[in-house]
């Protein structure tokens, strides 16, 4: 006998259904059904409590395989469509983590592995060399591909720009940016110009380029050696070697490491902050225990206790 009716059965709804197993024809008969749900609970989740993160994991994991970093909107998405059931943002998340954690076998796993995978990778990886890198020498580039979009964007940037000063000596230009008439200072012995673009990403930014065309000086003097394909190719002059199946790896003796669990975010509650506390901060910061603005001894003023000072 199977038999289920609405948590709110005879307040305000009358959905029940009743059903027989009948033994002779292996089938269910629908004995009483009360038809479709009367109550107006429109706001109750439709989370199911039997379909628990676990099974939900174990049912992801094909997904999260294929791509590690899929969102949990997307998860909850998926088991709408398979279960036909609106699983919660929480549930959702847990599911992903667990099965995050059978498919890359967990974070101390991967701890305890690393330095045999690190070994396996020295012995049989005697180098690598970059596709992306290839391609890019073969075709003719001087920078890598970061760098020459940027410099060309900068290019573009370029025409708007007006060299007013240039100080031969010391190599500082003064430069206005037009329509806003923005003045800059640009400094090519100490590779600096006051967008601050020119130190960060060690490349030359629009004001560099503008003062470099009009004083007829080569850019590509001011581009850092990293962006330069002859120099990532020497970082891939061998090639990439496939390390097989860990079951062939050989045994690993050495040292382990281990997680450090107090670098590891909490899975509960709020996250502890690890900003350094200033002058402002400690302001903010509460008295002693016990010790609030009612039980002040001062608050009556420096004659007066706990208000009520004497005349």
């Amino acid at each position: 006998m199977f038999y289920a009716k609405c948590k709110t059965y005879r307040r305000g709804c009358d959905w029940l259904i009743r059903a027989s197993l009948i033994q002779k024809k292996a089938c269910w008969e629908i004995q009483r059904y009360n038809g479709r749900h009367t109550c107006s609970m429109r706001t109750i989740s439709q989370d199911q409590s039997k379909l628990d993160s676990g099974m939900i994991a174990e049912a992801m994991k094909p997904l999260v395989e294929s791509n590690p970093s899929i969102k949990v909107k997307s998860i909850i998405t998926e088991v709408q469509a398979r279960f036909n059931y609106t699983i919660s943002y929480r549930k959702a998340w847990l599911a992903k983590q667990k099965s995050i954690a059978k498919v890359f076998s967990g974070l101390e796993k991967s701890y305890q592995d690393f330095p045999l995978w690190f070994l396996v990778m020295v012995q049989k990886m005697s180098g690598s060399q970059s596709t992306e890198a290839y391609q890019h020498k073969r075709a003719g580039y001087t920078f890598f591909e970061f760098a020459t979009h940027r410099i060309y964007a900068n290019m573009q940037r370029a025409g708007n720009i007006v060299v007013h000063q240039f100080d031969r000596r010391n190599e500082v230009f003064e430069v206005r940016k037009m329509p806003s008439g923005k003045v800059l200072v640009v400094v090519f012995v100490r590779r600096r110009c006051d967008y601050s673009h020119f130190q960060v990403e060690q490349l030359p930014c629009h004001h560099v380029i503008a003062c470099c065309v009009n004083r007829q000086l080569d850019w590509q003097m001011y581009v850092t050696d990293v962006y330069k394909m002859s120099e990532i190719r020497k970082v891939y002059i061998v090639k990439f070697v496939p390390l097989g199946d860990m079951e062939t790896w050989p045994d690993y003796s050495g040292p382990t490491i281990a997680t450090n669990s107090a670098l590891r975010r909490k899975s509960k509650g709020r996250p502890k902050s690890t900003r350094y506390l200033n002058e402002m901060d400690s302001r903010k910061m509460p008295g002693p225990r016990g010790h609030s603005r009612s039980r002040c001894p001062q608050r009556a003023g420096p004659g007066g206790v706990g208000g009520s000072g004497g005349s």
